[in-house]
């Protein structure tokens, strides 16, 4: 807990930036050595790979979203001294009492149903 977390910066390195210019110039390349016969192949691999480029991009935005929230959860942790988003320990239902598989509501074990979703026991 008492250990501090680092963001990475958005920039990409040099490494990435190469490995994405020699993936478009090798995709530029297929597309130029397509024939007739290959030319349904050929665009569906193409499809594929702006596919794969765009998912990428995307998981980078979802990481650095999910960095900054917790980064201001860790902050807020450290504001207040309690854990944050802590669930409260589950209470287990005892022998005179059933829980819904449904909505999770521990009941008395008289009824057939929940009394707060009805779902039948």
């Amino acid at each position: 807990m008492g250990e501090k977390r680092t963001a990475k910066p958005a920039s990409a390195g040099a490494a990435e930036v190469l490995l994405f210019i020699v993936a478009v110039l090798s995709a530029l390349g297929g597309l130029m050595s397509l024939t007739q016969a290959t030319l349904g192949v050929g665009a569906i691999a193409f499809a594929c790979f702006v596919a794969i480029l765009a998912r990428i991009a995307q998981a980078g935005n979802q990481h650095q979203a999910l960095s900054r929230r917790i980064a201001a959860l860790e902050t807020q942790q450290a504001a207040t001294g309690a854990a944050v988003g802590a669930a409260p320990p589950a209470r287990i239902p005892t022998d005179s009492e059933i829980k819904c598989s449904v909505c999770g509501t521990i009941a008395s074990r008289g009824p057939s149903s929940c009394p707060t979703c009805g779902a039948k026991y």
